[in-house]
């Protein structure tokens, strides 16, 4: 994944809880926040038409019983 483009958002605490509760809910395998925020726009952005992940590798090469994007659920 080529990373060129950088995004700065800050986000009040309940996001904050709330998106450390996504990590911790095993989803996905997340090192980071970063990686968290990526997974949640791709899935967000693809199942909603504005980003085609058919071209795109997987960003956390979990499997797809894991990755929410591959199987088109939410």
């Amino acid at each position: 994944m080529n990373l060129e483009k950088r995004v700065t958002v800050r986000i009040d605490a309940p996001l904050a809880e709330a998106l450390g509760a996504f990590m911790a809910s095993g989803v996905a395998p997340m090192v980071s926040r970063q990686d968290a925020v990526r997974f949640i726009m791709r899935d967000w952005l693809s199942s909603r038409g504005y980003a085609s992940l058919a071209d795109q590798p997987n960003a956390f090469n979990c499997p797809a019983s894991m990755d929410n994007t591959a199987s088109g659920t939410e």
